[in-house]
């Protein structure tokens, strides 16, 4: 939402028995054509080159630790007149089973 004179951002939470919702909505300038199809792929980044810092990682980990626990997450752009966008992270309530990492006993030392 940088360059956005009133900038918003909105966080929603909400759950039920199955799963719990995570929205997160900005009034920024949206996405740029194509952006959609990418914007969770690890080093794409729709910041300038000149912004220093870790750019590309956020998304990509956040749908990476989404998928690990069996949930999802997508983006959706806005509409005028409040074009921003909108990500949704939706995780199941209980984490699904997972083995033991091989070789592991799964008993303490």
């Amino acid at each position: 939402v940088a360059d956005v004179a009133e900038a918003v951002v909105q966080v929603e939470l909400t759950a039920d028995d199955e799963v719990v919702r995570v929205v997160v909505a900005d009034s920024g300038p949206g996405l740029a054509p194509g952006a959609a199809d990418r914007i969770f792929d690890r080093g794409f980044s729709t910041k300038s080159a000149a912004v220093v810092g870790g750019r590309g990682v956020g998304l990509s980990l956040v749908r990476r630790v989404c998928q690990d626990r069996g949930g999802s997450v997508g983006v959706a752009a806005g509409a005028p007149p409040t074009p921003g966008a909108s990500f949704t992270a939706v995780l199941p309530r209980r984490a699904p089973d997972v083995a033991a990492p091989s070789g592991s006993s799964g008993s303490g030392p």
